[in-house]
């Protein structure tokens, strides 16, 4: 490649310090612009990033082995179209068109005002948006369902109780992990990779600084989760619970969205990411009545 003002370097967790303040200033409630969002799938996509002109560029692969290479929402000082314009010298360098993978909905007219050659949507990555409130008391004729499905784990486990994760109880929160993967293998190449990036969190929690929640149910972790906070937004990372546990789900997300608000009174939202296309996942997420959709989009330039 020729030279480029713009020089890029692989993303490491030691990185985590120097980014974090841009992610905060995104001004998005997209996972994508979250610390978490980025850590735990650098091996997958393969992020670099760069600080140019305070403004931070993230780059990486389109998804899993594909060589082809696309850039986050530029983040900073520079206006997007000086961004663009940096971005675009940095690909005539490297003899290729410029893309942009995943601009949330919100900043996609912004895109379209620079003539770009190509806009599709990634509907399989659109994340789904609750109202915290909605979700920590489950109150309402429209979440009955999940309030009884609450209910009757309360009702079934009345030695119920919640605690923060940490070294007290890791061990108890590694066994729940390791007895859902026994009773459901993996069935995908991503899957399987997400339940790596869980376990590093597990054995490595300190490298996130997650927010956290297990749940207790006769002595046993039957649920778990971990999350983020960034601006008015909770990111719920990782969530996972013994099915054989009826009401499990249901109980941990609403103890953690709950316990999150009681911590941040300022949030509103909470974001439990895109389903990637599972139907599953899908009917999963929307059985929760989501306010919002943050779809996201693909952009090509010359």
């Amino acid at each position: 490649m020729k030279h480029c003002i713009l020089q890029f370097k692989p993303l490491t967790f030691e990185d985590a310090g120097t980014i974090k303040p841009f992610l905060a200033g995104s001004g998005s409630r997209s996972c994508d612009y979250s610390l978490g969002g980025l850590l735990m799938w650098i091996g997958c996509f393969g992020y670099e990033y760069c600080i140019h002109e305070d403004t931070l560029f993230i780059k990486g692969r389109m998804g899993g082995d594909s060589p082809r290479e696309a850039f986050s929402l530029p983040i900073g000082r520079l206006s997007l179209p000086e961004a663009v314009s940096l971005l675009r010298s940095y690909c005539r360098c490297a003899g290729r068109l410029l893309e942009f993978s995943a601009i949330p909905c919100e900043r996609i007219d912004e895109f379209r005002g620079l003539n770009p050659m190509a806009i599709g949507l990634m509907r399989h990555y659109s994340d789904y948006l609750y109202d915290i409130r909605e979700m920590a008391t489950y109150a309402g004729k429209r979440m009955a369902k999940k309030r009884n499905h609450q209910n009757r784990f309360m009702c079934d486990n009345p030695d119920w109780r919640v605690e923060e994760i940490g070294a007290e109880n890791i061990a108890l929160v590694k066994e729940c992990f390791r007895r859902i993967c026994e009773m459901e293998p993996a069935d995908s190449a991503m899957q399987a990779y997400e339940r790596e990036q869980v376990t590093h969190v597990l054995e490595r929690p300190e490298l996130y600084g997650f927010e956290s929640l297990c749940l207790f149910a006769g002595g046993e972790v039957v649920a778990f989760t971990f999350g983020e906070v960034v601006g008015d937004t909770l990111h719920d990372h990782i969530e996972k619970m013994r099915r054989d546990v009826a009401g499990s789900g249901e109980t941990v997300f609403s103890r953690f969205s709950a316990a999150m608000l009681e911590k941040y009174p300022h949030l509103n939202y909470v974001n439990r990411e895109d389903d990637a296309g599972d139907i599953g996942l899908q009917r999963s997420k929307l059985s929760y009545n989501p306010v919002m959709m943050i779809d996201k989009y693909n952009v090509l330039f010359e």
